[in-house]
């Protein structure tokens, strides 16, 4: 750790470590998790690829195109949440072609802008990326959240389960333990339910 980091580190960081003693992780890791999960380190060079956000972009805004000024008829209210993307996208030369001039010139420049390369300034030290490297090859240490603001937390997956069942799964006033053929006869119903919503929507 740098001097001048030991000396201007934040002072309130969190990490709990709940983790088994035989599994070993980096002390370091408080430095980087401890800052809070809506950290979000910047990497040297960023890794962009807006050819598959241009297209998504370029369709959107067609289908906008074409249906400006028709008069849009829905039995139902349009609900986000149950939304699934159509694949379908107005013709060629059912857009203008000024239209499609403009999105040509914008994305020339939006790609011009982005071979530019800036020089960014690394908030992750060596040491603190180090350890990131360290724990995202640890597939069996997920990273949590804790209740009432306690911040971030380290913990091995079989506790994590373990847990999981104790706290809640086990809570009898919680949960209702169903028996095989009740359980079958659930999946059947909402299976039959999703049956019913795909035929009308799809």
């Amino acid at each position: 750790m740098p001097t001048w980091h030991y000396f201007s580190r934040p002072s309130n960081t969190a990490l709990h470590d709940l983790t088994h003693a035989s599994i070993p992780t980096p002390k370091s890791l408080t430095t980087i998790i401890g800052l809070g999960l809506k950290f979000i380190p910047t990497p040297q060079r960023p890794d962009r690829n807006p050819t598959s956000t241009f297209d998504r972009f370029q369709k959107n805004f067609q289908t906008k195109v074409f249906i400006s000024g028709k008069p849009l008829s829905s039995e139902e209210p349009f609900n986000p949440k149950i939304h699934v993307e159509s694949d379908w996208v107005p013709k060629h030369w059912n857009i203008p072609d000024t239209i499609h001039t403009c999105m040509e010139t914008f994305k020339r420049q939006i790609l011009r802008l982005m071979r530019k390369r800036h020089r960014r300034t690394i908030n992750p030290l060596p040491f603190q990326r180090q350890a990131l490297s360290t724990l995202a090859c640890r597939i069996n240490v997920p990273v949590v959240n804790c209740n009432k603001n306690l911040g971030p937390a380290l913990i091995d997956t079989s506790t994590y389960v373990d847990r999981a069942f104790a706290d809640h799964l086990s809570n009898a006033t919680t949960y209702t333990k169903l028996t095989e053929e009740e359980a079958i006869l659930h999946m059947r119903e909402i299976a039959n339910k999703l049956k019913v919503w795909l035929k009308k929507y799809s």
